[in-house]
């Protein structure tokens, strides 16, 4: 019944097909984006930066660094690495800061937007392309 009453608001005729609110997305969008978040996600979860002393966790920024190289998982190939604490990270002419513990909250923060901004940016991409097909069907 809810339908049917916008339907009628907006002087529509029971045949034609209502036009989606701009906030509401295609089930193939939400998939798709579910697949990426899960795939970010994973990404940011796992050994990343095996290269670096004790290796580190973060895409595309590593914001933990293990401080304790020793509790690391081994890698495939057998190495010697001499364990030295990284305390700053210089991107650019940007430096960030490491806490004593490894963690660098704002290399953290900058991988959250950047998800964000990926997911916004497929969102809207799908969604464009989809609306863009819709409104070519007669």
């Amino acid at each position: 019944m809810k339908s049917l009453s916008r339907i009628k608001r907006r002087g529509l005729k029971l045949s034609e097909k209502p036009k989606r609110d701009w906030f509401q997305i295609h089930l193939s969008t939400a998939i798709v984006l579910m697949l990426l978040a899960s795939t970010f996600v994973g990404m940011n979860c796992f050994l990343i930066w095996p290269d670096w002393p004790g290796g580190s966790y973060g895409f595309p920024f590593p914001f933990l660094h293990e401080t304790n190289p020793a509790a690391s998982p081994p890698l495939l190939t057998v190495s010697v690495i001499l364990y030295h604490q990284i305390h700053s990270l210089k991107i650019g002419p940007l430096k960030f800061q490491y806490s004593s513990d490894g963690w660098s909250v704002t290399l953290l923060i900058m991988d959250v937007f950047v998800g964000l901004d990926v997911l916004l940016g497929t969102a809207s991409l799908f969604e464009l392309r989809i609306r863009h097909r819709e409104a070519r069907k007669p």
